[in-house]
C-alpha cells in the first residue's frame, strides 16, 4: 500500500498529460521522452496498486472498463526515479 496523504502537491506539468479526465472506458497518457523505460502505477484511493506498466511509448492509452467508478492516483517514474503523480476520477458513464 502507498501513502496516498503524502504525495507531493504538484502543479501541472508538461511531463505528464491524461486525458479524459474523469475517464471511462479508456485513460490516455502522454509523457515525456525521460520516462521511456520508466514505470507506470495506478492506485486505488486506498493506496492499493491496481495497474503497473513499463513505459514504452510517450504516447499510449489503458483500458480502464474493470476498474470500478472512483478516484485513482496515477504515479510515473522515470528510469532515474523522478516521480509525478496525477489525480484521475472514473465515471460510471461516458462523460458527456
Amino acid at each position: 500500500l502507498v501513502d496516498l496523504l503524502n504525495l507531493p502537491n504538484q502543479l501541472a506539468s508538461p511531463a505528464l498529460k491524461l486525458y479524459p479526465n474523469p475517464f471511462h472506458t479508456e485513460l490516455t497518457i502522454e509523457t515525456t521522452p525521460e520516462f521511456l523505460s520508466g514505470q507506470l502505477k495506478i492506485y486505488s484511493i486506498h493506496g492499493q496498486l491496481l495497474y503497473q506498466q513499463t513505459i514504452e511509448q510517450t504516447g499510449f492509452t489503458i483500458p480502464t472498463q474493470s476498474f470500478p467508478s472512483g478516484i485513482y492516483y496515477l504515479q510515473i517514474i522515470s528510469k532515474e526515479g523522478k516521480q509525478h503523480y496525477r489525480k484521475v476520477v472514473k465515471t460510471g458513464e461516458r462523460w458527456k
